[in-house]
């Protein structure tokens, strides 16, 4: 029991990373605001979240900022992409005529898709480097490819969304995105894993890397 509460035991190993995952959950949600901005915030979140509350290297706070400024231009034209996107297909569900059967079919496909896609570009801004069109590229292959793995992050996702709009305290939104965005990095890790000695070789070091702690 003493080793349990040891300052480096379980106890106090789970307190430390539960107050990192608040931090990042915080930041991520101001550098959001500007909407522009969701794609690079969201990025670094995920960097920071994987490399420094999972394999703790480096501060959180240090992580998230210098992931967000490396994605931030390429991050930015996404956001405009995906975010303009799904406004348009919104849209458009709402005005459209629902007895249009054709019209509806071909939106929703739309808005599946870009879902699909959009849980893997943002682990895919934060590990390579490479042109907006190949991450979208890899982004969509990688939602095929890996279909029961895009069925549990979309699903995890939209629970994650509905607990935190209809049934949690908005005091949860301190911790409850940060806590999904914790369990996602498993399965998406294992799915990004089997890309990275390929595109290690055409790239370099995915992000500017000074080690290969993402390979650990």
């Amino acid at each position: 029991m003493s080793d349990f509460f040891a300052t480096d035991g379980p106890f106090f190993t789970f307190i430390m990373k539960a107050g990192q995952v608040i931090i990042l959950n915080v930041i991520c949600i101001l550098m959001c605001i500007p909407v522009i901005t969701i794609i690079p915030a969201l990025s670094a979140f995920y960097y920071s979240m994987i490399k420094s509350v999972r394999r703790e290297r480096g501060y959180v706070h240090k992580e998230y900022f210098r992931s967000f400024k490396h994605g931030l231009k390429k991050g930015l034209i996404l956001s405009l992409i995906y975010v303009g996107l799904a406004a348009a297909v919104i849209v458009n569900l709402y005005i459209v005529d629902w007895t249009n059967v054709t019209y509806i079919a071909i939106y929703l496909l739309v808005l599946i898709v870009l879902t699909m896609s959009f849980v893997y570009i943002i682990p895919v801004l934060s590990r390579f480097n490479m042109k907006l069109k190949d991450m979208i590229k890899l982004s969509l292959n990688m939602s095929i490819k890996h279909f029961p793995t895009t069925l549990l992050l979309v699903a995890g996702l939209l629970i994650t969304a509905f607990l935190q709009i209809r049934v949690l305290p908005m005091t949860a939104i301190l911790f409850i995105p940060g806590a999904w965005c914790y369990i996602s990095t498993y399965p998406i890790e294992k799915v990004l894993k089997k890309y990275m000695e390929e595109i290690i070789k055409a790239e370099g070091n995915p992000g500017g890397d000074e080690d290969t702690w993402y390979l650990e």
